[in-house]
């Protein structure tokens, strides 16, 4: 098993450090893995599906008086335009966990700020892109919070 870990590291090596799926490296790995397979008598098929996929290449924000605050961006979350995105900020009085938070909210278009508590960030995600948000911001502690 090892010269299998070692094989799947020099792919990832060869190709930036990438093996994701729908990049180069992961060409290789599979190309790797269906020679091995077939080498050992399995009959292949593959079966292709779709998914979204996202690559962080920046986590930046700055907000209109030229202030940077620090920023994590979700994974597998729709990433914004290239240009960036110009969008107000909607503060929400609510944890945004429930349908009644969103009942009259005109989020629409907009960047709707919610606590990181109440609930998983996946459901406010969900709730507020049913809203019509062109984002969402969770407010939170910061990493140097107590």
């Amino acid at each position: 098993m090892g010269d299998h870990l070692e094989e799947f590291q020099r792919i990832a090596l060869a190709h930036h450090g990438h093996r994701a799926s729908g990049t180069a490296g992961h060409a290789a790995s599979l190309s790797y893995v269906e020679k091995e397979l077939s080498a050992a008598g399995y009959l292949l098929r593959r079966q292709e599906f779709s998914f979204l996929y996202t690559e962080t290449v920046e986590e930046r924000m700055t907000l209109s008086d030229g202030r940077s605050p620090v920023v994590t961006a979700f994974g597998y979350a729709p990433s914004t335009p290239e240009a960036g995105l110009n969008a107000a900020f909607l503060p929400l009085d609510a944890t945004g966990c429930d349908a009644a938070d969103w009942a009259g909210v005109p989020a629409e278009g907009r960047t709707v700020v919610l606590p990181a508590e109440g609930c998983a960030a996946a459901e406010k995600e969900r709730a507020a892109a049913d809203a019509g948000a062109a984002a969402l911001l969770l407010a939170g502690p910061g990493p140097d919070a107590p």
